[in-house]
């Protein structure tokens, strides 16, 4: 098998490496796209990295007994949570709401 022929066979078998990326992304985009909005998809980030935290601070403080570290890791979940609002919050959001307010 030194003569290189392995490769070739499985990319014969398998396809190429190229496509498969791409057979995936399109995969995962279709399973995703219709399932959840865009609005959700854009918060998802920030909702796993709060319950990430959450679980690791529950870990430190019980698991390892690290009660400071617990509390200090458990102090992120409403931080990282303020942090996805800040950076998702329309900035015209309020202006909209008044100009709505007066014309109806």
């Amino acid at each position: 098998m030194s003569d290189g022929t392995h490769g070739r066979d499985l990319r014969c078998i398998y396809g190429d490496p190229a496509d498969r990326r791409e057979y995936s992304r399109s995969l995962l985009e279709g399973i995703l796209k219709p399932a959840l909005p865009q609005a959700v998809r854009l918060k998802l980030p920030f909702v796993i990295a709060g319950f990430c935290s959450f679980l690791f601070s529950v870990w430190l403080y019980f698991v390892q007994d690290e009660t400071t570290a617990g509390i200090f890791v458990g102090l992120w979940v409403p931080s990282i949570h303020s942090l996805g609002t800040l950076l998702l919050v329309n900035v015209d959001e309020p202006a909209r709401r008044e100009s709505g307010a007066v014309q109806s």
